[in-house]
């Protein structure tokens, strides 16, 4: 699923201005948490998604 959105999003968003790609992260981004060690980025999940698990999809990145 990640490849699929990256594939349909990617090329939109490399030739969009600042504000069309903040409106498409803003569509595909529920919240972002940060803390001391990580920040986590949770996106919106679509009902059509959801078969794969109740899950929410997030990327959990270290902070250096």
């Amino acid at each position: 699923m990640h490849r699929e959105l990256a594939t349909a999003v990617g090329p939109h968003l490399a030739t969009a201005d600042w504000h069309r790609r903040r409106d498409i992260i803003r569509k595909l981004v529920q919240r972002i948490e940060i803390g001391r060690e990580v920040i986590k980025i949770v996106f919106r999940v679509t009902p059509e998604a959801r078969n794969l698990g109740p899950e929410s999809i997030v990327v959990t990145l270290s902070r250096v």
